[in-house]
């Protein structure tokens, strides 16, 4: 809540558009939907969109913590606060076939 001595902010609205088109127009300009979305070091959420429909929906809903690798072995990386079931593989070039360490 802001303070009545401070001027309240200013919001821009569009005219002549409705909720629905406005979310078909944004959706039509830029996709950003990621599949994933990491907050701190090692938590990762599901990404989320709201459809056309006004519906919450899952960017991915196959992705979990089966699926995903840690980056590094010091963390206990976490899906939608579960951990990933998947071991740290070491250093990408070393993980890869052909990498450094491959033989």
């Amino acid at each position: 809540m802001l303070p009545r001595d401070r001027p309240r902010p200013r919001v821009r609205v569009r005219a002549n558009i409705g909720i629905a088109s406005e979310r078909a127009w944004w959706s039509e300009q830029i996709d950003l939907r990621a599949e994933t979305v990491r907050v701190g070091e090692s938590s990762y959420y599901s990404g989320m969109y709201v459809d056309v429909e006004g519906l919450l929906q899952m960017v991915n809903p196959s992705i979990g913590p089966s699926s995903l690798i840690p980056q590094c072995k010091c963390c206990t990386h976490t899906f939608n606060g579960i951990p990933f079931t998947k071991p740290f593989m070491g250093l990408r070039e070393t993980a890869e076939p052909g990498g450094a360490s491959a033989a």
